[in-house]
């Protein structure tokens, strides 16, 4: 019987069946140790404001660390799946402040901002990005992206010479994405210092963009790689590059002129 229950719930999920009546018997169930998987599984499938309130009273009543970890898992897999209107800033504020000596709490809470970056959690990103764990590190990485901050353009630098290349690769990504003339010139510097790793250069070539000034620093450094190296493989796609630059700053100076 107890098996049966268990899979009519999680068909519910399933099939997306949210109703207020399902909520409150839901709800019920929710310290039972039969079914309280189940009726997490059933929440990350139809969240609520009324399911994330139930988030909050599970960790109101007893403090945090006593909750069992595998309960921490299925609270914040819920918040991973709820919609941006029902994520509880003190729900995610009480595991941020006391349960960051878990490997699989933090990957777990930086897949939450992934999907709702707020600049608010900017300096526990910024920590998990000088994780010794890969993965954390990773995810961290995944966050900055999303949150479009200059602020931590030295942060991404260092990782570019991470020893992991899935992490070196995602920071060259997220560096590319920031904002701000100091994330530009870091990756136009990266680019020419690995301008005969194709897949670097043509990754950069690909994603930069030009800063909006009338600098001819980026313009410079492409051409001197042109110079030096005439046989480069990918030529065709620094001359593009090299033009694409030039017209950027000269079209700048024409709308400064103006």
């Amino acid at each position: 019987k107890k098996n049966i229950i268990n899979r009519l719930i999680r068909l519910l999920g399933d099939i997306k069946y949210d109703s207020i009546k399902l909520n409150k018997l839901f709800s019920q169930h929710i310290d039972n140790e039969n079914f309280r998987s189940s009726v997490y599984y059933y929440m990350t499938k139809c969240p609520s404001d009324f399911f994330n309130q139930i988030c909050l009273i599970e960790l109101d009543r007893q403090k945090i660390d006593q909750i069992a970890l595998n309960q921490k898992k299925l609270i914040l897999k819920y918040l991973q799946g709820a919609n941006k209107n029902f994520i509880s800033e003190a729900v995610i504020q009480k595991f941020i402040e006391q349960v960051l000596t878990h490997a699989e709490l933090k990957v777990s809470l930086l897949k939450i901002f992934q999907k709702f970056p707020q600049a608010k959690y900017k300096e526990f990103i910024k920590d998990c990005l000088a994780s010794e764990d890969d993965l954390i590190t990773l995810h961290a990485i995944l966050c900055v992206k999303k949150l479009n901050d200059e602020t931590l353009v030295e942060n991404i630098v260092v990782l570019l010479k991470h020893d992991s290349y899935s992490i070196s690769n995602h920071a060259l990504d997220a560096l590319l994405r920031l904002p701000g003339l100091r994330a530009k010139r870091n990756a136009i510097d990266f680019f020419v210092q690995n301008s005969n790793d194709l897949d670097i250069a043509a990754k950069v070539m690909r994603s930069f963009v030009p800063p909006e000034n009338d600098s001819d620093y980026f313009s410079k450094q492409v051409q001197q790689i042109i110079i030096s190296q005439p046989e480069h493989q990918l030529l065709q796609d620094l001359n593009e590059f090299y033009e694409k630059l030039l017209k950027n700053q000269s079209s700048f100076s024409q709308v400064t002129l103006a």
